[in-house]
């Protein structure tokens, strides 16, 4: 067993197999073992189809119930499910599609606050026909904004919807509302493979600009 005070989490045994049917199960991951350390910029290459995303479903607990998962993540030296470690472990996650985690019919403050209603386990139906965004919101978002050159173009459109944003800014504004709740661990699932070639290029500059002035001990699994 790794033990560092620079240890994250650890993936061990890590099997992943889907239920095709009960004649020909299909094993997309195979006893992976890894070990993930504070502050690191991990990049995980592969073509199509051979098990990238699955891994980051896997450690963030959303495979289907038709897929077998079978391993450990091991964090602060104890075996817990995928779904403990969601819990422990503050996980920013940014997906392929930059509108699968924004609201388009809410404005771009209202998104920022609207990530801070899921992370805390309420029910959209519970608050949503009551959901305010308040000046005090729009306060602390401008002064995180301030903190960094690369999302000021957000600065005076927290008002607009999202829908006003081009593909690129709407993936800078999911790397924006990820990095508000200062998390331990950024997971990014192919975050450029539906941009243009000048907005990759930026947002790649940006990840590297942001992880070599890390002061925060952020962790990042990109996957590409």
């Amino acid at each position: 067993m790794t033990c560092s005070k620079n240890l994250l989490f650890e993936v061990d045994r890590l099997n992943v197999t889907f239920k095709v049917d009960k004649l020909s199960p299909h094993t997309v991951l195979k006893d992976i073992k890894y070990t993930f350390y504070k502050n690191h910029f991990y990049i995980i290459l592969g073509g199509n189809g051979e098990g990238k995303t699955t891994f980051v479903k896997s450690i963030l607990g959303q495979l289907e119930t038709t897929e077998m998962f079978l391993g450990y993540i091991r964090c602060n030296s104890e075996n817990i499910t995928a779904k403990e470690f969601v819990k422990k472990v503050k996980i920013g996650y940014i997906p392929q599609f930059p509108k699968e985690s924004l609201v388009e019919s809410l404005s771009i403050g209202e998104n920022f606050v609207f990530r801070s209603k899921l992370r805390e386990n309420k029910t959209i139906q519970s608050w949503f026909g009551s959901f305010v965004y308040t000046s005090d919101d729009e306060d602390k978002i401008n002064n995180f904004i301030d903190s960094y050159d690369f999302f000021s173009f957000l600065k005076t459109r927290l008002n607009e919807p999202v829908s006003n944003l081009s593909g690129g800014q709407q993936q800078l504004l999911n790397l924006a509302i990820v990095l508000y709740y200062k998390p331990d661990l950024i997971i990014m699932d192919e975050p450029t493979s539906k941009l243009d070639i000048d907005h990759k290029q930026e947002f790649w500059k940006i990840l590297l600009e942001l992880h070599c002035s890390n002061d925060k001990q952020i962790t990042y699994i990109i996957t590409t």
